[in-house]
């Protein structure tokens, strides 16, 4: 990892923040998104930059965790909890994307929803989540039938 956050930030700026994100994606495949923070290789991304590689760890981190019930949402929400002083924003993201490719349909999301809602989530989580999922639906054409 350490050696892949080196490569990525050789890259011109445009190109750092997608990668970051898929290298913090990465990063959570043996650890939780607070371990993370803890590493060399963490430490060693610029501090501006540390909130992509979060966003990418905490959505990786979701789309890897039984979330059957709601004490798997209040431990999801609490595993990332300690993250949100320093990258609110990012940590919402990465878990509105992950909870939006999660439940890609109207019922899976719903239910999913639900769930969340009873394990007492920030509430710029919900409003993050609800934008992201009503934009996706309007702009989502793998959904739509094909004439």
């Amino acid at each position: 990892m350490s050696q892949a956050i080196r490569t990525a930030l050789e890259f011109p700026d445009a190109y750092q923040r997608p990668l970051l994100e898929e290298l913090g994606w990465r990063s959570t495949a043996h650890s939780d998104p607070a371990a993370i923070t803890q590493h060399e290789y963490f430490l060693a991304i610029p501090t501006e930059s540390q909130c992509v590689f979060m966003r990418g760890a905490v959505r990786g981190w979701t789309l890897r965790r039984t979330l059957g019930s709601p004490s798997d949402w209040n431990s999801l929400l609490t595993s990332v909890q300690s993250l949100d002083a320093q990258c609110s924003d990012e940590v919402d993201m990465g878990l509105s994307w992950a909870l939006v490719d999660r439940f890609p349909t109207k019922d899976s999301f719903e239910d999913a929803n639900h769930q969340l809602q009873q394990a007492n989530p920030p509430p710029s989580l919900l409003r993050r989540l609800k934008r992201l999922r009503n934009t996706r639906n309007s702009v989502n054409v793998w959904e739509t039938p094909l004439p």
